[in-house]
């Protein structure tokens, strides 16, 4: 853990310099910059997007995590890499004849609550094999161990370039059709960063092979049990926003499609609270596949121990820092959206249960009984499209919202269990409920703290608030080690050294 809580530290202020220009992108520029409808349409289509790139990645960045290590400094390594690319590179274009040939009907789904999407089909085309090029160099380099520059180029490069497109369509220096070309061009721009970095990390060549048959069939094994996980992953997260966009009824003057927008805002919002999870995952992953290749069971324990705690803690005070300032939130953004308040709870509590049940998904997803994921996962993804036709015509976003969360919770408990009866392994301690206890009184002590009419000193206020009575209360009992260690290593990469 001790390799997590140096890299993390750097992936920590990078991520989180990630998450305040998301947070600047999301909640500032983009309901701005952009018509409630627009909004809708680049929501849906990034939905599309992260659906889509599940079929058409096959697996390929987890596979290479997981075989990467058995072939590393082999004269196989790049045979692996070139027989996932292609791989890859087959089911993409399979995506994208699907996506074709399933136009009309796509469009139908959304005449009804916007006719503009059909001008922008496709799109989603040059978006979803340039995402789909840039994850796949991005798990390149997760295992090459080159998690800092994957964070950089992700969360930071991407997300200024885009700043400055919402800045140009705002100022009405760019029209929404060229904004959209700009906004794609963005992936271009990582792919090859990424791309150069491999380059130079590894000296990759392309069209090596890798010679050995049953390997080969390991690997695509794999790959199939990732995919489905996949797929089945991506409507969890995504299903909710396409059918808000296809069937929610009008609320409050706005419809389907505008409802998906304001919907996106309120899932980013919760998405913030995985960002810890994220920042981990990114080195935890090769240790895990790395710990299952030599069968070190004490060592996935660990792992799966201290995430659990460290994930806990970092994700309850990113919760509690949003929740207190949910109605300031309210008056930045255009009116109309505080209809997603709740809607943002339910998406934040399944999200808090994900991150306090640390890396339970990449240990099950890298042992001998992966294809489970393969069952499980699109068994719950089922639920939670057969939930949603039923909650979101009555209920519209919250009743997205509350199919998406119990299918989380759902899967969430069903992991915990396997896990816990086929290996001993339990991740929770009294540690994590006391995280939770502190969580608590921080929003119960905040909330009585007058509102201040000017808005930004009340957010300042309420977010000290949070900082003076949450982070005391975990760093100086020492509740987590791994949190001290990293909040040292954060000090120190921004200039404030431990005496």
């Amino acid at each position: 853990m001790g390799i997590i809580a140096k890299q993390g530290s750097w992936n920590f202020v990078i991520i989180y310099l990630g998450v305040i220009l998301g947070t600047v992108n999301n909640l500032f520029l983009m309901p701005n910059a952009m018509s409630t409808a627009e909004l809708g349409i680049i929501t849906v289509l990034l939905s599309l997007t992260l659906i889509g790139s599940q079929i058409a990645l096959f697996g390929a960045p987890l596979t290479i995590m997981k075989f990467y290590p058995r072939h590393k400094d082999s004269s196989a390594e790049f045979g692996l890499i070139n027989f996932i690319l292609r791989n890859m590179t087959i089911s993409l274009i399979i995506s994208v004849s699907l996506y074709l040939l399933l136009k009309s009907q796509i469009i139908e789904a959304y005449e009804s609550s916007s006719s503009l999407f059909g001008e922008y089909y496709y799109m989603y085309i040059p978006l979803l094999s340039l995402f789909v090029f840039q994850e796949f160099f991005g798990g390149y380099l997760r295992s090459l161990l080159k998690t800092v520059y994957f964070s950089l180029v992700k969360e930071v490069i991407l997300r200024v370039y885009q700043s400055v497109l919402y800045l140009l369509l705002l100022i009405g220096w760019l029209q929404f059709d060229v904004f959209l070309v700009c906004y794609v061009c963005g992936y271009l721009m990582t792919t090859i960063l990424n791309v150069v970095q491999v380059k130079k990390t590894s000296g990759f060549k392309l069209f090596q092979r890798i010679g050995d048959r049953k390997e080969k069939i390991s690997i695509l094994k794999y790959s199939t049990a990732v995919f489905s996980t996949g797929i089945a992953g991506a409507l969890l997260s995504n299903i909710d926003v396409i059918m808000i966009g296809a069937i929610a009824p009008m609320m409050l003057g706005f419809d389907g499609m505008e409802l998906a927008g304001i919907y996106g805002r309120m899932a980013f919002m919760a998405i913030l609270i995985l960002i810890p999870l994220r920042s981990v995952l990114g080195i935890a992953i090769p240790m895990i596949s790395k710990a299952w290749e030599e069968n070190d069971h004490k060592e996935l324990k660990s792992i799966y121990k201290k995430s659990s705690l460290t994930l806990t803690i970092l994700g309850l005070l990113t919760f509690v820092g949003v929740w207190v300032n949910i109605d300031n939130v309210f008056r930045i953004l255009p009116d109309g959206f505080e209809i997603g308040k709740y809607a943002f709870l339910f998406l934040a509590l399944a999200n808090l249960l994900q991150t306090g049940l640390g890396v339970n998904g990449p240990i099950i997803s890298n042992s001998p009984y992966y294809w489970l994921n393969g069952i499980a996962v699109p068994v719950l993804a089922g639920l939670v499209i057969v939930t949603n036709l039923i909650f979101i015509p009555e209920f519209g976003i919250e009743g997205a919202a509350m199919a998406t969360a119990g299918s989380r919770f759902i899967f969430s408990v069903i992991v915990y269990f396997f896990l816990f009866i086929k290996y001993k392994m339990q991740p929770l301690s009294w540690r994590n409920f006391y995280g939770l206890g502190v969580a608590l009184a921080t929003i119960f002590l905040v909330a009585f703290i007058p509102t201040i009419e000017s808005l930004v000193l009340d957010i300042l206020v309420r977010s000290l608030a949070v900082l003076v009575l949450f982070l005391p209360a975990i760093i100086l009992p020492r509740i987590s080690p791994e949190i001290n260690e990293m909040m040292t290593g954060v000090f120190a990469r921004v200039g404030i050294r431990k005496n």
